[in-house]
């Protein structure tokens, strides 16, 4: 494993993110943090090299967020976090640095007392599946009928002591 550090994301690191990634642009990155939404990033001698974005059910965080993501933050509940827009920089890619940020996602987020967290990838991405599995998420169902969007799988990590493992709440 590559000597990595992780952490989040601070709006004094803008340049090194869009240095490290042209998405979101500056301003939506603001609006985010603002909005309480929290970015974990990895990094390798001081770069970012990996980035993954969270955010729990609040009225001011869903506002900012585009239709799929809205989409699926109606069916959060106060105790479940919707983890999207993971990525990382090629050259790392097959290194662990996602499934090593992931585990660092689940603890911060079991001791906030959250008990699910909910990401949504693509069946055909492999290796983001993978990283995934290796963090304790475990997939659950197509969400497609959910989105009317082209085909999702919703991968769901739950707090084994309160486990709804595989169902996705709906109201």
């Amino acid at each position: 494993m590559l000597p990595i550090t992780i952490d989040l994301l601070k709006e004094t690191d803008l340049d090194n993110y869009v240095q490290f990634n042209t998405y979101p642009k500056p301003l939506e990155i603001l609006n985010r943090l603002q909005a309480g939404h929290l970015c974990f990033v990895v990094r390798y001698e001081k770069q970012i090299v990996h980035a993954c974005w969270a955010v729990t059910n609040n009225k001011i965080a869903y506002a900012i967020l585009d239709p799929l993501h809205r989409k699926v933050m109606e069916h959060l509940a106060r105790d479940e976090v919707y983890v999207y827009d993971s990525f990382t920089a090629p050259n790392f890619r097959g290194k662990g640095i996602s499934p090593a940020r992931a585990l660092q996602m689940v603890g911060y987020f079991r001791e906030a007392g959250c008990k699910r967290m909910i990401a949504i990838v693509k069946p055909e991405n492999k290796s983001s599946i993978r990283a995934m599995e290796k963090a304790g998420y475990h997939p659950t169902r197509s969400m497609m009928h959910l989105l009317n969007v082209s085909r999702f799988a919703i991968a769901i990590w739950s707090d084994a002591e309160n486990s709804t493992e595989g169902q996705l709440r709906t109201r």
